[in-house]
């Protein structure tokens, strides 16, 4: 959650780009120039509402990084190397609770 204080940082660093009242690395990124418009439902809208609440970063921020995530190929051979290894983890479990 974002303090008064924090927030004000925040929008003296909008208007000027001036970094010198942070105490922590400020994340700087690009000028987004392009809009685009998404429609969600209310239950959905809700979902990422609260997820991004969760990580701590507005719906938006958690929107574009699950769209730009999204573009990564899905590596299925590592994923499956992880499934085979709970798959052993969980038969070790079952072994030493017998």
């Amino acid at each position: 959650m974002t303090t008064g204080h924090e927030a004000g940082l925040a929008g003296h660093y909008d208007s000027t780009r001036d970094t010198a009242g942070f105490t922590d690395e400020v994340p700087i990124e690009a000028r987004r120039q392009v809009t685009i418009s998404v429609r969600f439902s209310e239950e959905e809208i809700a979902a990422l509402r609260n997820r991004a609440e969760e990580l701590g970063i507005k719906v938006t921020a958690f929107i574009r990084a699950a769209a730009l995530d999204a573009e990564r190929p899905l590596d299925r051979a590592a994923l499956a190397r992880l499934a085979a290894g709970v798959e052993e983890q969980a038969h070790r479990l079952r072994t030493s609770l017998r």
